[in-house]
């Protein structure tokens, strides 16, 4: 037998004879930090290789506030690596008030401390590469978060639910923010993304009412589904013209927003991106876009005036209704089909003018308009109305007799 083969068989054994060991996912004799500090003795551990280990949890009798995770553990005689935070680990404990993390760490797994409600501070040193889904979600507690430029993506509701977080530094590291990330962060008061970040997933700033303020970069080419739905205190906001889609509902709810300017280069406005944006007195929407979605503008009661460029061809259903401030709007050439209610309740306007181009007004499209005077220019007789589409206007002419 060769020297290269005993070597194998002997770390095969030992690997194989430490699940086997009774201190195995119990208190370990022995712990000392990156730092010289005793580390918690009541972790338990889950063998990942042949040298390391991660984090698997802690004694379910453990009253530590503190923990203080070893660099290195010897386990069943034999000295590892701690390099995760592994899955769910400390997972519910609410008790637990700060967190030291070793630099050999270069994981945090997935609900690593999910539902720590107490926890206040937390230091993640620039090893960790990863964060891991939910690793932090419902820490309620945890005041402020500096993640470190190592780690290259946010995932997935990573801190959502951290209520008391009010701010938070974002690496020049990171190039996608992910889905729900600091959702539900009503304590974020102002928040910077670097030139780095290209797309902001869905829903990534959601319900953040604090959110006084957020730049969004130049390098940013999508804003996601939802992703600052329900920032009601955000008051402005600056698409840079790398944008070109904003997705829908991303400001939808953002009642604080007074003023947005969407940029030549963004070719597609989500339904329902700035629904109920009561704030909002004034919108510009880019030649580049073709259709008006669903709801895009819905109850903006605050808007006075809106431009419909040339290059739009449908405005969508319910795409202005409830837009009472509104007191003119001058539909294009361009425009073939007006959607079900998408001026309803538009109790503002007082003259429409719809032109010949138009061949189909939808279902209740200006209903509730009850100071308008709307003239259709029907002399192409092409012209398909839904029921109920004048239903309480002032005054409807018809250029050509019906």
């Amino acid at each position: 037998m060769s020297k290269k083969t005993k070597i194998t068989i002997a770390v095969a054994l030992i690997v194989l004879s430490i699940p086997f060991c009774k201190r195995w996912f119990s208190t370990v004799e022995y712990y000392f930090s990156d730092e010289g500090e005793k580390a918690t003795s009541s972790l338990k551990y889950r063998l990942t290789g042949t040298k390391t280990v991660e984090v698997a949890g802690i004694e379910e009798n453990s009253k530590s506030e503190t923990i203080i995770i070893p660099e290195k553990a010897i386990c069943c005689g034999y000295l590892f690596t701690v390099t995760s935070i592994g899955r769910s680990a400390f997972s519910g404990c609410s008790g637990i008030t700060s967190v030291k993390i070793p630099s050999s760490v270069t994981r945090i797994e997935d609900g690593a401390f999910s539902g720590c409600r107490g926890l206040a501070n937390v230091e993640i040193p620039a090893s960790v590469t990863e964060i891991g889904w939910y690793a932090f979600s419902g820490c309620r507690g945890l005041a402020n978060v500096e993640i470190p430029s190592s780690v290259t993506e946010i995932g997935w509701r990573a801190f959502c639910g951290c209520s008391g977080l009010t701010s938070v530094e974002i690496p020049s590291s990171v190039t996608e923010i992910g889905e729900h990330a600091f959702e539900g962060c009503s304590g974020l008061t102002s928040v910077e993304i670097p030139s780095s970040v290209t797309r902001i997933g869905n829903y990534a700033f959601y319900g953040c009412s604090g959110l006084t303020s957020v730049e969004i970069p130049l390098s940013v080419k999508k804003i996601g589904c939802s992703a600052f739905k329900g920032c009601s205190s955000l008051t402005s906001i600056e698409i840079p013209s790398s944008v070109t889609e904003i997705g829908e509902e991303a400001f939808a709810g953002c009642s604080g927003l007074t003023s947005v300017e969407i940029p030549s280069s963004v070719r597609e406005i989500g339904s329902g991106a700035f629904y109920g944006c009561s704030g909002l007195t004034s919108i510009e929407i880019p030649s580049s876009v073709k259709i008006i979605r669903s709801s895009a503008l819905k109850d903006c009661s605050g808007l006075t005036s809106v431009e419909i460029p040339s290059s739009v061809t449908t405005i969508g259903k319910e795409a202005f209704s409830g837009c009472s401030g509104l007191t003119n709007i001058e539909i294009p050439l361009s425009v073939i089909e007006i959607g079900e209610r998408a001026f309803k309740d538009c109790s503002g306007l007082t003259s429409v003018d719809i032109l010949s181009s138009v061949t189909e007004i939808g279902w209740r499209a200006f209903m509730g308009c009850d100071n308008l005077n709307i003239v259709i220019d029907n002399s192409e007789s092409n012209v398909i109305v839904g029921g109920n589409a004048f239903e309480g206007c002032e005054s409807v002419t018809w250029k050509k007799d019906l």
